[in-house]
């Protein structure tokens, strides 16, 4: 069922005319509740506490309809229903995790990236990157894709023993990471250098040797960067990093902390003079649904954090798993990654898929599943 589950979500974001995200998210947490409860997994304690943080978000949001009057809150209670829904997916497939997951992954980012070479022109590449996209995907939202499915890609080139295949994922992470500098997203590559560190710094020789083949990776780089759009964006993504401005968003930000001040405890309401993204997932919760949202919202958030201590990296599973997650709270941070649609989908199954993993490699008898869940 995960792979049904996964291959139903990510169609559903890709082709959202032919399959409604609403509809396939909803019936699809349907089933996954079913089968936990099926199960008896439906109130494991950290499950429980994840049902008790969406509730009282849910609560909250919905008080705040009465509150604060707005024409967008029912497509934003939906929108919600499917970030929910998105995790609980996630922590699904995290609980009953397979290895044969991570292709599903790897065949996905090749669509994207055939997507981009289908949708996109050399003269987007070079002077309009805001508007390239795969047609259900722009521009920093490529990126955040990307740059999520990178760890995966890694795990799988890493457990994968044939050959052919290795040289295919190996692609594909390549392919991926020079995306990433066409596209020239600062929060992608800044989200990418982040895993790499994490990855280096993690005690397992195997992983290091892995980092360490990198000065190879470099290597076929630099004879890829004599293409001259190539090392153009490499020289635009540099000075665009190099550069202090944030393309507005200190803007957006220093509109999002007035509105907290002037509606700390309710927020303004569900889009309500606020169109746009506030480019933090934090902020635009505490602006739109005020302080008292923002809590549960936040715990949902950071709850894989919580188990670090016991889990400890035990495996190589888990260091890359996790890496995807620590990539997804860096760059939304920065991006509108968490609150829209269809990144935000994304963004809140491979949060679930963190929590679910390391739910089902929690040390404790009572919490370990690897015996108890076979779907």
């Amino acid at each position: 069922m995960i792979y049904i589950f996964t291959v139903l979500l990510l169609l559903s974001l890709m082709f959202p005319v032919i399959l409604s995200p609403h509809i396939v998210l909803s019936f699809s947490f349907l089933g996954v509740i079913f089968l936990l409860y099926k199960k008896g997994l439906l109130m494991l304690k950290s499950l429980f506490f994840i049902h008790l943080c969406w509730v009282v978000f849910f609560v909250l949001f919905g008080i705040n309809y009465f509150y604060n009057s707005s024409p967008d809150f029912f497509a934003e209670f939906l929108l919600f229903v499917c970030l929910a829904a998105s995790m609980y997916i996630g922590i699904f497939c995290g609980m009953n995790f397979r290895k044969n997951l991570l292709y599903i992954y790897v065949v996905w980012v090749y669509i994207i990236l055939i997507q981009l070479l289908k949708n996109n022109t050399l003269n987007q590449i070079l002077n309009e990157r805001w508007t390239i996209t795969t047609g259900w995907l722009y521009s920093n939202a490529v990126g955040a894709v990307l740059v999520f499915s990178i760890p995966l890609l890694m795990l799988c080139f890493y457990l994968t023993k044939t050959k052919i295949l290795k040289i295919f994922i190996l692609l594909g992470i390549l392919s991926s990471v020079v995306t990433l500098f066409l596209l020239s997203s600062r929060g992608s590559l800044l989200s990418l250098v982040v895993i790499f560190t994490f990855i280096f710094f993690m005690k397992k020789k195997k992983i290091k040797n892995i980092i360490l083949s990198i000065p190879l990776l470099l290597m076929l780089f630099t004879v890829i960067s004599k293409v001259d759009i190539i090392w153009k964006s490499v020289e635009l993504t540099i000075n665009r990093v190099a550069s202090s401005g944030l393309n507005g968003r200190e803007i957006l930000w220093e509109e999002g902390i007035q509105s907290i001040k002037d509606n700390p405890l309710m927020g303004i309401g569900a889009r309500n003079g606020l169109s746009i993204d506030l480019h933090n997932p934090l902020l635009h919760i505490a602006t739109h649904y005020g302080l008292l949202a923002l809590v549960p919202f936040t715990l949902l958030m950071i709850a894989p954090f919580f188990y670090l201590k016991l889990i400890k990296f035990k495996n190589t599973y888990t260091i890359f798993i996790f890496a995807t997650y620590l990539a997804i709270i860096f760059q939304s941070s920065i991006e509108a990654i968490l609150t829209p649609l269809i990144t935000g989908s994304i963004g809140w199954y491979f949060i679930g898929l963190t929590f679910g993993y390391l739910i089902n490699n929690y040390p404790a008898k009572d919490w370990n599943l690897n015996k108890q869940f076979k779907v």
